[in-house]
Formats: C-alpha cells, structure tokens, sequence
C-alpha cells in the first residue's frame, strides 16, 4: 500500500498537490501566465478529489491490503486503465477545440495525473466498498466528495458551458 494512505492529512495534499497545485505551478512558471480556464472539475471537482483522499486514508489507513487489491499487476492494471480513459477524454474532447491545447505543458500533465487520480480513488474505493467500510460518517463524506466531483463533470459537459476557443483558453465568458 502506498505511504501516503497511511496519514490522512498527506493523502488529501498529495491529491492536490499532484493536480491541481502542479498545474497550477506549470501554467505560471513554464506557460509563462496564470489562468482559470472554465473547467469547474478543475477549479473545484480537484479539491474534491483530494477531500476524498482525507476521507479514504482515514478509511483504510495501517490496514493489511491482501488478495487481489494487493497485487502489484492489478495496481498496473488500474494504472492502464487510467491512462486510456484519460487519453479517451483528451481525444475525444479535441475536435472542439485547438489543436494547441492539447499541448499546453500543464494539458499534458493533466491528462497524465488524470490516470494517477483514477487509480488512487478507484483502487481505494474499491477498498472502502468491500472491506473497510466501518466508518458510515466518513463513507458517506468520500461518496459526497465523489458525488460533487462527478456533478462538476456533468456540469463542465452541459449546455450551459460554452465550448469556444476562447472560453477554453482564457475561461471568459462572452
């Protein structure tokens, strides 16, 4: 199990720290400018995300992982997986927009940490769903903070967001 699950204050930094931080830190030291730009999975689903982590370390911190949820070949496998969908989601949502994008430094390091992220929550919510799940309060919170993230998702999805070059980028709204 990895070290970080073992202090619930480090989980939850680590998981900002790896995406939001960090890009944060790319866009202002290698692309030269901060910007929001309209994700709202980004501005708020990622702190989300990392309130999870508080939630599932607190869950399943100094437990013995046996079975399948210890084997390093299923971590590869969710690690995979991960990247797939993450490459899936870039491509998918690149025809709408510029090509440039894509290659934006921090771009590049989201949909990388997109596949550490889905494996993190994914492996330690399968860890809360069949064997450490004795907390309800503390279940309830990591589903609300999950919940939240996939509400920002839907919202970044909706009608409601516009899709221009220039929202993207630049996160104005006209």
């Amino acid at each position: 199990m990895l070290p970080i699950w073992n202090s619930p204050v480090e989980a939850g930094l680590f998981m900002l720290a790896i995406q939001w931080g960090a890009i944060l830190y790319i866009r202002v030291i290698w692309e030269g400018h901060f910007y929001w730009t309209r994700w709202w999975s980004f501005k708020v689903g990622d702190i989300l995300l990392a309130l999870y982590g508080v939630g599932a370390a607190i869950l399943i911190q100094d437990k013995d992982v046996t079975g399948l949820q210890g084997n390093f070949y299923w971590h590869v496998t969710l690690l995979i997986v991960g990247l797939v969908i993450s490459i899936a989601i870039e491509t998918r949502s690149a025809p709408g927009r510029e090509a440039a994008i894509s290659w934006l430094p921090s771009q590049i390091w989201h949909t990388a940490m997109f596949a550490v992220l889905f494996y993190l929550v994914l492996w330690s919510g399968i860890l809360i769903i069949t064997k450490f799940h004795s907390d309800p309060w503390v279940v309830t919170f990591c589903v609300l903070c999950i919940a939240g993230y996939v509400a920002t998702v839907a919202f970044d999805n909706s009608p409601w967001q516009d899709p221009s070059p220039e929202m993207l980028i630049n996160g104005i709204r006209r």
